[in-house]
């Protein structure tokens, strides 16, 4: 499956109230990019719920036409990571931007399952590859978009089931 695990869609939107035709907008991106889905992510400041209720819409008025994964991006320490929660009970957690100018070094590795080595938005440190192959890490190719033109810039072709190996149960 071609999957941007890293969209910002409320920002894409400017922070507009979800409706039917708003999400209608998100899934015709995502087929026109040529994408299976995305990962809609919001920041912890935001709405948690957000990304729960696009999937939602998604299911219910287009008959998920197009695979959406809720998430969060978080700040643990000076790390961003991002929680894609593939079901109730499982969770794929991976470093965003590792080795961003803003994040001071070491980057630290823990209860990681994934880490990004291209990022449309961000810087992505040189030793991100070095660190998916000491700690086991999928290796992830994405967007991290803040405006519906840069969804699927970067993308994974990966399959669900990788995802869900490596994920752990909530």
């Amino acid at each position: 499956m071609k999957l941007d695990l890293h969209v910002h869609y409320y920002e894409a939107t400017g922070y507009l109230p979800l409706c039917t035709d708003l999400v209608g907008t998100l899934v015709n991106t995502i087929k026109e990019k040529g994408l299976d889905g995305i990962a809609v992510i919001n920041h912890q400041w935001h709405d948690p719920e957000y990304p729960f209720m696009v999937r939602d819409i998604v299911a219910r008025d287009y008959n998920n036409e197009v695979l959406i994964i809720p998430g969060i991006e978080f700040d643990v320490g000076y790390n961003h990571e991002v929680e894609l929660y593939l079901s109730e009970s499982i969770i794929f957690r991976f470093l965003a931007h590792p080795g961003d100018p803003y994040m001071p070094r070491p980057i630290i590795i823990n209860d990681i399952q994934g880490i990004e080595l291209k990022n449309a938005q961000h810087f992505v440190a040189r030793e991100a590859p070095q660190l998916a192959e000491e700690h086991n890490l999928i290796r992830l190719y994405n967007s991290d978009a803040h405006q519906l033109s840069k969804i699927g810039s970067y993308y994974n072709d990966i399959d669900l089931d990788t995802l869900f190996a490596h994920a752990l149960a909530r």
